[in-house]
C-alpha cells in the first residue's frame, strides 16, 4: 500500500512541475525568442541497510529543464538592430553574475553609454567581451555578425568595423535554462564562436509557445492531477477497510 502511495505522490509532483512549466509558457506566448524547457523523469531507488535485503523501492524525480531550440517563427520588423538567428544558434551574453550565458533573443538595444544589450538588458558579447559602440549615424550588422559603425563627418562617410557578435552553435549540445531565464550548457562551459551561424537583420524570432497547445496541456494536466487525487482517496479507503477486517478477526 505504501509503495502505491509514494508512486502516486511522485506522479503528482511531476504533474505539478509540468503545470508550473505550462503556466510559464502561457505567460510567454508573446515573448521574443522564448523557448519551451521541461524534461522530467522518474527513477527508482532502493532503501537498504548493511547486511540486509532491500526493503523498499521508492520513486524519485529528476528534472533537467532542457531547452527545445527548434527555430520559432520569423517576424519582420525592418529594424536594423532586430536579429533572427539561424538554425540552433545562440547569442552570447554576459549574465548578472559575470558568467557567459546564451539567449535566442535578438531585439538588440544601444544604451546611452553605447553598450549593446538585448531587450532584457543583458550585455551582448563580441569576440573581445561586452560590445561598446562608438558614436555613429548608423549601425550595421552583417549576416556573419560583424558590426560596423557608419560615421558621417564633414562630407565624408567612414565605415568602421567595431566588433563581431559571438554567435555559437548549440547543435548536439544539452542546453538548460537558468534561473534568470538565460541558457547555459549542461557542463556550464562556454561554447566557441561558430562561423556557420548567421543572423537575418530586420527580423525577430517569435515565441515557440502556442497559446492553443498550452491551453490544451493545462486541461490535460488538471485532469491527470484529479485522477491521481482519486487514486490516493481509493488507497485510503482500501487501507481503512483492511484495518476494519483485521479488527473483526481479532
Amino acid at each position: 500500500m505504501d509503495k502505491m502511495i509514494f508512486t502516486v505522490l511522485n506522479g503528482m509532483q511531476v504533474t505539478e512541475r509540468r503545470q508550473a512549466n505550462t503556466f510559464n509558457e502561457l505567460a510567454n506566448v508573446n515573448t521574443i525568442g522564448f523557448k519551451s524547457s521541461f524534461d522530467a523523469a522518474i527513477i527508482s531507488k532502493d532503501l537498504s541497510s548493511p547486511d540486509t535485503y532491500d526493503a523498499r523501492a521508492f520513486p524519485g524525480l529528476t528534472a533537467q529543464n532542457v531547452v527545445d531550440l527548434e527555430p520559432g517563427p520569423m517576424m519582420r520588423t525592418n529594424h536594423d538592430l532586430d536579429l533572427y538567428i539561424s538554425d540552433k544558434g545562440l547569442f552570447a551574453v554576459q549574465a548578472n553574475d559575470g558568467s557567459e550565458a546564451y539567449t535566442r533573443r535578438g531585439d538588440l538595444k544601444i544604451t546611452a553609454n553605447g553598450v549593446l544589450t538585448t531587450g532584457a538588458g543583458d550585455l551582448v558579447l563580441g569576440e573581445g567581451g561586452p560590445i561598446t559602440l562608438p558614436p555613429a549615424s548608423k549601425i550595421e550588422i552583417a549576416p556573419n555578425g560583424v558590426i560596423s559603425a557608419v560615421i558621417t563627418g564633414e562630407g565624408d562617410v567612414v565605415v568602421e568595423e567595431v566588433d563581431r557578435l559571438k554567435l555559437v552553435n548549440a547543435e548536439g549540445q544539452i542546453i538548460q535554462i537558468r534561473e534568470d531565464g538565460l541558457y547555459q550548457t549542461v557542463t556550464k562551459q562556454p561554447l566557441p564562436l561558430d562561423a556557420e551561424i548567421t543572423v537575418t537583420r530586420g527580423s525577430l524570432e517569435g515565441s515557440s509557445a502556442n497559446a492553443v497547445d498550452v491551453m490544451v496541456q493545462m486541461i490535460k494536466d488538471s485532469r491527470e492531477y484529479e485522477m491521481q487525487v482519486k487514486v490516493v482517496k481509493n488507497a485510503k479507503e482500501m487501507a481503512t477497510a483492511s484495518a476494519s477486517m483485521i479488527r473483526l478477526d481479532s
